[in-house]
């Protein structure tokens, strides 16, 4: 009897492939890869992501009784209310929240914070009007989280805005406070995301459609002075996009004393933001309006809905700017989309998604070329874009066809060109650069049979940028964070191309058994389904969960083995796991074939 065959897949780097049938993918090739990735040739389980914080408003002076008596019983106008934050007073007396639904100072008191009824009694006659202070969750959409560059301190201040109020993260005490003075200051929607602009130890901020507001570390938000003619009114209502280019702050597609100007590009006197007055701009000679862009090198790359084109800095003081076209007939409608790495620009454009390195435009969907087909193109200004750098990383949150936010995610590894798919959706992303001490022993509440990363991990270490997303309800998360989905667990699947070695000859096979080399875990297990198409038709014929090495074994990678058998024209196998804090790192695959028979 003919011994079977070995034949290794490793090093994989082909990513997701859902252009071609499954019988013609390469053997590295996956025809589902859903929340895994590849990195450096190892195909790998997505990362979590854990609750960072949510976004509160403040309430300042909100009014309880008149003086003269000291019980006062009620509830509060604004719940859920912030533990630890509640305070009762009359100007001499002062109540404050324990933590524990108890007041303490002068007096006693009690509060439930879901439904915001108190009871409180002070140690006297009150002698002014009663009023609380407090915060709450309001609930609202997170559509900003930005990064305020603080020249004076050298760091930056994490920003997270909702529809109505930016809150800024308190480091020390490790929790956002709103920083709008306890007064809505913005009146967009749900998914009138921000677009922040550091220069000259301002942040910059505008929503298309407020005001821009700036805002200098300290605060309040103050509106900017867009003054064109010099009349001391304002004339520039808001805009769309905002960059610091070479010491002049640019606006792009501006309204301007309520008329739009969507192929716009205004910008201010030289090293002086203040001063609209020198009224200069150029349009881009174009049909169609700036939808997004961002900055290749020195040039910044604007794309319209139907063109390319970049803003090019002449060093001409009279007239600084001018636009130069790359393409014609490419385009987006997705403004948050765009994402820089290295020289090049990728966005989502109307049916496919394109790439730019400032000299032309390019598909990169050829592996997925359904992807923005299945995109609820209703809502493609909602997909929103970030870098996960040391992932070498593109994620692209998106609503599904049907849905109005975004529900699911693309991964694009840059450095391979390939493609995955995420479970989760997020509305904004942003970064946050932790402290200046990394990770502690007391910070660490797993035990360390449940940790899940290396306690030299990079992402857990001082200094490092950690990715954030913000969603619909007011929640702040912290991204490729953990083994689990914010306490639930993470549905890894992938499904294989269809296997025969033996195609060419006209020869069946029979599969008796794959190896998988992955990382070391006693407490990780995968189930492993396989599938044989005979007579026409594809069927499960073995199924098999493995695990991950025994807990005696030291190595740090083990082979752990699934048994087939079956015989079939093709072979394929579905790997899954549907678990909390459970890692898997697969570094080659070694299929175990011979043949039998002929296909015919």
């Amino acid at each position: 009897m003919a011994p079977y065959e070995p034949f290794l897949i490793g090093d994989m780097r082909f990513g997701l492939e859902e252009g071609v049938q499954p019988w013609l993918l390469p053997q590295d090739a996956w025809s589902t890869m859903t929340n895994a990735y590849l990195r450096r040739g190892v195909l790998c389980k997505r990362g979590g992501y854990v609750e960072f914080d949510r976004m509160v408003h403040a309430v300042a002076n909100e009014a309880i009784g008149a003086l003269g008596v000291a019980h006062y019983a009620g509830i509060l106008a604004n719940i859920p209310i912030r533990i630890g934050d509640l305070s009762f007073d009359d100007g001499t007396l002062t109540l404050t929240d324990d933590g524990d639904g108890t007041l303490s100072g002068d007096g006693s008191g009690t509060i439930n914070y879901t439904t915001g009824v108190y009871d409180i009694t002070f140690s006297g006659i009150t002698t002014g009007a009663v009023v609380a202070d407090y915060d709450y969750y309001p609930g609202l959409s997170i559509v900003g989280i930005e990064l305020y560059s603080n020249l004076s301190t050298g760091e930056s201040d994490l920003m997270v805005f909702d529809k109505k109020r930016c809150a800024q993260w308190d480091p020390t005490n490790e929790k956002l406070e709103d920083i709008c003075t306890a007064t809505d200051t913005w009146t967009g929607g749900d998914y009138d995301y921000f677009w922040g602009c550091n220069a000259r130890n301002w942040i910059h901020v505008t929503n298309n459609v407020d005001r821009v507001k700036y805002w200098d570390g300290t605060g309040p938000w103050t509106n900017l002075l867009m003054d064109i003619d010099g009349d001391g009114n304002n004339d520039v209502d808001t805009c769309k996009l905002l960059f610091s280019y070479k010491e002049r702050i640019v606006a792009l597609r501006t309204t301007e004393n309520s008329v739009l100007y969507p192929q716009r590009a205004r910008w201010c006197k030289a090293e002086d933001h203040t001063d609209w007055t020198n009224d200069e701009y150029v349009d881009c000679p174009v049909n169609g309006w700036i939808m997004t862009a961002d900055f290749i090198g020195e040039d910044l790359v604007v794309w319209f809905e139907n063109s390319v084109w970049r803003l090019k800095y002449t060093g001409d003081s009279s007239l600084p700017f001018r636009w130069e076209q790359i393409d014609t007939t490419n385009g987006s409608y997705a403004p948050y989309s765009g994402c820089v790495y290295g020289d090049t620009m990728a966005v989502v454009g109307p049916t496919n998604i394109l790439e730019t390195d400032n000299l032309k435009v390019y598909d990169i969907d050829d592996k997925i070329p359904d992807a923005v087909i299945g995109m609820d193109l209703e809502n493609l200004e909602k997909i929103y874009s970030l870098q996960i750098q040391e992932l070498q990383q593109i994620v692209l949150s998106y609503p599904e066809i049907g849905e109005t936010k975004n529900t699911a995610s693309l991964c694009y590894n840059y450095k391979d060109k390939s493609w995955s798919r995420y479970g989760f959706g997020f509305n904004v992303y942003g970064y946050y650069t932790e402290g200046e001490t990394g990770l502690t022993l007391d910070e660490i509440e797993e035990s360390w049979d449940e940790i899940e990363y290396a306690w030299d991990d990079s992402t857990r270490q001082a200094g490092y940028s950690t990715t954030l997303g913000g969603d619909v309800s007011g929640y702040v998360y912290k991204i490729n964070y953990g083994g689990d989905d914010d306490g639930s667990a993470i549905a890894f699947e992938v499904k294989s191309g269809r296997w025969n070695p033996y195609l060419k000859e006209g020869k069946k096979a029979r599969f008796g058994w794959v190896e998988f080399l992955v990382d070391r875990d006693p407490d990780v297990s995968m189930t492993v389904t396989f599938y044989a198409h005979i007579d026409g038709k594809e069927e499960v014929v073995a199924t098999q969960t493995v695990t991950f090495g025994e807990s005696g074994d030291n190595a740090d990678k083990v082979w752990v083995r699934a048994d087939n058998g079956a015989v079939g024209d093709f072979h394929r196998v579905k790997l899954t796991n549907d678990a909390t804090d459970e890692t898997i790192r697969l570094h080659a695959m070694i299929l175990h074939m011979k043949r039998a028979g002929s296909l015919k």
